[in-house]
């Protein structure tokens, strides 16, 4: 079945032709990507192997990713997808784990499909380092939360880098720098809500921040005198490395595979939409609220920090007005149908029920050999003396993502592309979005629709749409939503004329109409008095 899709979709491509352009982001309309590998964005000084913190004697390491653009496309400027690997913050395989650098299968299937869409995308790596065996858990714990720290700096780095590219390089990868989605997977999801959400120093002196290991001596884990500013500018020159100065890193949008947020007050309103996908039963990050443990420690898994998973995230962002413009659009494609099942309403979190449902789930998207997996573990082994057993590694990345195959992970992949695509392009207000002014408020449609009585006393409306109107769509929704964004009530329109009720309490309530095809048709408020 996935090969005679394949091959329909190449049909289509050629029998669409010039209608290529109107296609891109909303679907893969370029069969094929180049890839740049191994792309330098900057220098940062190396952590790993573990001391305590990195000290003058550390190395001044080249950044690297790999950047995946469409083949055939003429267009001067993209909107580019900065993706951030996962790894638990260790090397991969000394993880304990299958994955985790940027060349995972996950990861290229990601970037290659957003290049098959039309944009600019970059496979990124950022440094890796902390200290496991360190003798206290505040101890383990400051080293792991400054591994997220330098995360962030690096990713960072990385979109001032493009920016510094397309002004003074000739911009290379055709990025346009206004329109930047920050994507992150698992561990790479806490750096990219980190990144849309941390910008004041105080936000990281909270209590589980500080280290007690001396009681009478409480420190802050994360000194920015010492470690540098969010951006990694400041600090002590010999830990921190100042790459791009007076380059912005500002993104308009960003994405969460598996990660979580450091803690939930760092959201305030204006902070850039997230959408977030999480496996209901993942053990290592709650999609809720709960303690974050780390892949490969124990058992016990070591614990970390209270955080906030994808699905407290997003209702937060939904309540701060933050994913309005989403609200409002009132997508209806086949995959927000599905996430709409069991998200309760919070417009961008996308919650997988992973069968079975019994069994811990983490990063159902990815999948490995486990051939490759043992024989590179062996060839580590042999070149630095560790003792790596990767047949233990492949069962260890099993034991938490049963079923694992290339088929399982890319029909995910496929399912976060769908979810992700109309939501991008209304953030980045591409052409084709439903977000659009000429899409959503001067078609012919949304001229024949009428509401009455509005303001209502008692909750009930009547719908009126004109037989012209009415005639020129199929399968129309309706669905309405509270302030918050919350989705309360939803069906079909059956008739030029239809009763709407909302028994509710009064207040000023989001009508959207959406055609079959997930066109969005109408848009307006409805008041209760």
């Amino acid at each position: 079945m996935k090969r005679t899709l394949q091959i329909c979709g190449a049909l289509l491509l050629m029998l669409w032709g010039s209608n290529m352009q109107a296609q891109r982001y909303a679907a893969e309309v370029y069969p094929q990507v180049t890839v740049t590998p191994d792309t330098a964005y900057g220098r940062s000084y190396e952590y790993f192997p573990n001391p305590p913190f990195a000290t003058a004697a550390a190395a001044l390491k080249k950044m690297s990713m790999d950047i995946y653009q469409p083949v055939g496309d003429t267009a001067t400027l993209r909107p580019l997808v900065v993706y951030l690997e996962t790894g638990s913050f260790l090397p991969k395989y000394f993880n304990g784990g299958p994955t985790g650098d940027r060349k995972d299968s996950a990861s290229v299937e990601m970037c290659k499909k957003f290049a098959k869409r039309g944009y600019t995308s970059a496979s990124v790596s950022y440094r890796k380092g902390w200290n496991p065996l360190a003798p206290t858990a505040d101890a383990r714990k400051e080293s792991i939360i400054r591994a997220v720290y330098r995360g962030l700096q690096d990713a960072k780095a990385c979109v001032r880098y493009f920016k510094y590219s397309a002004a003074q390089l000739g911009n290379p990868w055709k990025v346009d720098t206004n329109k930047i989605v920050i994507c992150g997977q698992g561990t790479g999801g806490y750096i990219s809500m980190a990144y849309v959400s941390l910008n004041d120093p105080a936000q990281i002196l909270i209590q589980k921040f500080i280290n007690f290991t001396d009681p009478n001596n409480p420190v802050p884990m994360v000194q920015q005198s010492i470690f540098g500013d969010y951006d990694g500018f400041g600090g002590v020159d010999t830990l921190v490395f100042e790459n791009y100065a007076g380059y912005g890193s500002d993104v308009q949008m960003a994405v969460n595979m598996g990660g979580a947020l450091g803690d939930i007050s760092w959201l305030t309103a204006g902070t850039v939409p997230i959408a977030a996908f999480h496996s209901a039963t993942d053990p290592f990050a709650p999609d809720t609220n709960g303690i974050v443990t780390v892949p490969g420690t124990g058992p016990p898994a070591f614990e970390v920090v209270p955080v906030s998973g994808s699905r407290d995230v997003v209702r937060k962002q939904v309540q701060l007005g933050n994913h309005a413009q989403w609200v409002g659009a009132g997508f209806n494609d086949v995959y927000t149908q599905q996430a709409n099942l069991h998200n309760e309403g919070w417009e961008g979190y996308y919650r997988f029920l992973v069968a079975p449902l019994q069994n811990p789930q983490a990063g159902p998207w990815d999948w490995w050999d486990s051939t490759t997996t043992v024989l590179v573990c062996q060839q580590i082994n042999a070149l630095t003396g560790a003792s790596l057993n990767g047949t233990n590694i492949h069962l260890a990345g099993k034991a938490t993502n049963p079923n694992m195959s290339k088929a399982k992970a890319v029909a995910y992949i496929d399912t976060i592309q769908g979810y992700l695509a109309p939501r991008i392009m209304c953030t980045l207000q591409l052409p084709g979005s439903v977000c659009l002014p000429d899409n959503i408020e001067e078609n012919a449609f949304s001229k024949g629709v009428s509401v009455f009585p509005n303001p209502s006393a008692d909750g009930e409306f009547t719908l009126n749409i004109t037989n012209e109107s009415f005639a020129t769509a199929k399968g129309v929704t309706y669905r309405l939503f509270d302030a918050t964004g919350r989705l309360v009530e939803s069906g079909n329109v059956t008739s030029n004329q239809q009763q709407l009720s909302i028994n509710k309490s009064s207040g000023i309530y989001m009508l959207n109409l959406v055609s079959g095809n997930g066109t969005m048709l109408y848009a307006g408020k409805l008041i209760v008095k």
